[in-house]
C-alpha cells in the first residue's frame, strides 16, 4: 500500500535534522536533499474525510420545571428510521424494503464512516 506524505513536512523534518544534529554550517547536503523531494513527482490524492452515521431522537421536555422540548443527535443505528451523514448531512440510503442503509461510506459525499464517539 502507498503512503502519502505531505513534501513541506518532510522538508521541515530535514531542516530541523540538520540544524539539530549537524550544526554544519554549509547547507550544500540540505539543498541537495530539498531539491531531490521536490523533484519527486507529485500524485493527484484526495485526503479521507471521516463521519458517522447521525439520528436525531426527541427528547420532550418537562414543562413543569421549564424544559423545553428539543431534539438530540446521537450515533445512528440500524434499527432507526432515518439517518444522516456527520459531513454533508445528506440522508443515508434506504434497501429495496425501505431499511436503512448504514453503509461504510457515505453515498453521497464519500467520508469514511469511521468516526468515534
Amino acid at each position: 500500500m502507498t503512503d502519502y506524505i505531505s513534501r513541506e513536512a518532510v522538508i521541515d523534518c530535514i531542516d530541523k535534522a540538520y540544524d539539530y544534529e549537524y550544526d554544519l554550517g554549509d547547507s550544500r547536503h540540505n539543498d541537495m536533499f530539498k531539491d531531490m523531494i521536490e523533484a519527486i513527482p507529485s500524485e493527484n490524492v484526495q485526503p479521507i474525510v471521516h463521519g458517522t452515521w447521525l439520528a436525531k431522537e426527541y427528547m420532550p421536555g418537562d414543562p413543569g420545571v421549564g424544559i423545553k422540548d428539543m431534539w438530540i443527535e446521537r450515533r445512528a443505528e440500524q434499527s432507526d428510521f432515518h439517518a444522516y451523514c456527520s459531513e454533508c448531512k445528506k440522508d443515508a440510503g434506504y434497501s429495496g424494503e425501505q431499511r436503512l442503509i448504514l453503509s461504510k461510506f457515505c453515498p453521497n459525499c464519500g467520508a469514511k464512516m469511521d468516526l468515534e464517539d
